[in-house]
């Protein structure tokens, strides 16, 4: 089965994939900008910003964390 592209850039337009494609942006821009200021190097590309309470829009430093794909992946929300 081919991949439809054309499907996928209808998806990724509609405005709630965008917004929640922006919150994660910012939470990662977010975390990068309070590392730099702590003299921490920025984040590798095989980092991932997690938000605890599964809520992209809430980037709270609190509810940020770092792992691994893998760790990000099979992070149980309970």
């Amino acid at each position: 089965m081919d991949r439809d592209y054309s499907k996928e850039r209808k998806y990724d337009s509609q405005p709630k994939v965008k917004a929640k494609r922006a919150a994660r942006n910012r939470a990662r821009l977010k975390v990068n900008n309070a590392r730099k200021a702590s003299g921490k190097p920025k984040l590798k590309t095989n980092q991932q910003v997690d938000h605890k309470d599964r809520n992209p829009a809430n980037n709270s430093m609190k509810n940020l964390q770092i792992l691994s794909p893998k760790a990000n992946s099979r992070r149980k929300y309970t």
